[in-house]
C-alpha cells in the first residue's frame, strides 16, 4: 500500500504539471524542469558531514573515559554542508530558468551567485574543477532566470549547458554516494562497539540500556544511508532525462521523446518521495 500510495504521488506530481503547461509549448521539457527542480530544493538534507563528525568523535573514539575528554570540532564539515546545499541550489536554479523558458512560471528562488570555494572541508576535497562546474552553472542560471529569453531559445541552452549540469549532477552524486559510505560504516563499527560493551555490562540493567540504544541508533544511520542511495539514483534519473533532452535537442516536438521525457519526470518525482518520506 504505501509503495502504490507514492507511485500515486509521482504521478500526480506530473500531471500537475502537466497540466501547468497545458496551454504552452514545450509542456514536457517544462514538466521534467518542474519535477527536477522541486526534487533539488526539496532534498531532506538532515544528516550531513557536521552530523557525521559528530557522531563519529564518539563512535571511533575507544580511549576516552569521559565525555569531556571527547573533542569534537567540525566547523570545516559545516561549511561543507553549506556548499553541498549551495550546489542542489545551483542546479535547482538551471532547471527553474528551463522551466520559465518552457513557458512556465517559477517556483520561489533567488540567484545565489559564485558560492562554491574550492578547499578542503573535514576532510574531504572540493577542487577547482567543481568550484569551476558549479559557479559556471549558477551564472547560467541566472541569466536564464534574470534575461529576457524567449520560448524558441531554449534548444540553444540547452545544447550549452546540458553538459555542464550532468557533470554538476554527477559530482554532487559523488558527495551524496561518499555521505552513505561514510555513514554504512560507522553504523558497522557501532555494532561492533556495542557487542564488546554488552559483553563487559556489569548487569542486565547496563545490558538492556546498551541493547535499546544501539537499536535506535542502528535504525536511525540505516535510515539515512538509505536516504543518501535512493537520491543517488533521483540524481541518475535526473542525468538521463538530460541525456535524453540533449539528444532530441533539435527536434523536441518528437512524440516519442514527449513520452519518454514524461516517464522520465514520473520516475523522478517518485524517486523524491520516497527519499523523503
Amino acid at each position: 500500500m504505501k509503495l502504490k500510495n507514492l507511485k500515486i504521488t509521482g504521478l500526480l506530481l506530473v500531471l500537475s504539471s502537466i497540466f501547468w503547461y497545458s496551454c504552452v509549448p514545450l509542456k514536457e521539457v517544462g514538466a521534467f524542469s518542474a519535477c527536477s527542480q522541486q526534487t533539488l530544493l526539496g532534498f531532506r538534507f538532515t544528516y550531513g558531514y557536521a552530523e557525521y563528525c559528530s557522531d563519529s568523535c564518539y563512535v571511533f573514539n575507544t580511549h576516552a573515559q569521559f565525555l569531556k575528554d571527547v573533542e569534537c570540532d567540525c566547523k570545516r564539515d559545516t561549511s561543507l554542508d553549506t556548499l553541498l546545499k549551495n550546489e542542489f541550489a545551483i542546479i535547482g536554479a538551471y532547471y527553474a530558468g528551463l522551466r520559465k523558458l518552457s513557458g512556465g512560471s517559477l517556483i520561489n528562488f533567488a540567484p545565489i551567485g559564485n558560492s562554491i570555494t574550492a578547499g578542503t572541508y573535514g576532510g574531504v576535497v572540493i577542487t577547482s574543477t567543481e568550484q569551476s562546474v558549479f559557479n559556471g552553472l549558477a551564472t547560467a542560471a541566472s541569466d536564464l532566470i534574470t534575461l529576457s529569453y524567449k520560448t524558441k531559445e531554449i534548444k540553444k541552452i540547452i545544447a550549452k549547458y546540458d553538459k555542464t549540469a550532468q557533470t554538476a549532477l554527477g559530482m554532487l552524486a559523488l558527495h551524496m554516494d561518499n555521505l552513505e559510505s561514510k555513514i554504512r560504516v560507522m553504523n558497522t563499527f557501532y555494532g561492533t562497539r556495542a557487542n564488546v560493551l554488552l559483553k563487559n555490562a556489569a548487569d542486565d540493567s547496563e545490558r538492556w540500556l546498551i541493547i535499546a540504544t544501539y537499536k535506535q541508533k542502528t535504525r536511525e544511520f540505516a535510515s539515512e544511508a538509505k536516504v543518501y542511495d535512493n537520491f543517488q539514483k533521483t540524481i541518475k534519473t535526473i542525468i538521463k532525462g538530460d541525456s535524453l533532452l540533449s539528444a532530441h535537442i533539435t527536434n523536441l516536438n518528437d512524440d516519442s521523446f514527449k513520452k519518454k521525457i514524461l516517464v522520465i519526470a514520473g520516475d523522478i518525482s517518485y524517486l523524491s518521495s520516497n527519499s523523503n518520506d
